[in-house]
């Protein structure tokens, strides 16, 4: 009898020696989606950006580290909130991808909501560092 794998995408098909190249194709493919992702926002930032006159907020909400490179130009009290907010809300490209990866699940519903919180916390952890622990450098 053949050895019977299960291999996502591909439900107890026999093994026959073919396991391990539809596990290279599989994977192949998912690092192609998320490369096209990355690339696919991030120049899309990027142009949008230009339009706007070189919104850094515009790059780091569609891919965020276009966004956290494009902050170095800002000044430094922002440019700490706007890389704590571009890493914490992870841009539309982590949003595409999970959406991707998990084809619609439970967990993709939610993940745009609980990134958003994830913001709001993080932004107010930096304000408070700022302000209190490291040094009175920006007050709202």
């Amino acid at each position: 009898p053949e050895h019977t794998e299960v291999i996502p995408g591909i439900v107890n098909r026999p093994c026959g020696g073919t396991c391990v190249t539809q596990a290279v194709a599989a994977a192949s493919t998912a690092m192609l989606n998320i490369c096209g992702c990355v690339v696919f926002f991030g120049s899309l930032g990027v142009v949008l950006g230009e339009i706007a006159g070189g919104a850094t907020i515009i790059r780091g909400i569609f891919e965020f580290s276009s966004g956290v490179i494009a902050a170095k130009q800002v000044a430094e009290p922002l440019r700490t909130f706007l890389c704590c907010g571009f890493m914490s809300f992870g841009g539309f490209s982590v949003h595409a991808q999970v959406s991707m990866m998990t084809k619609g699940d439970s967990v993709s519903r939610y993940f745009f909501f609980f990134k958003l919180l994830q913001s709001a916390v993080a932004l107010f952890a930096a304000f408070i560092w700022m302000n209190f622990v490291d040094k009175p450098a920006f007050v709202l």
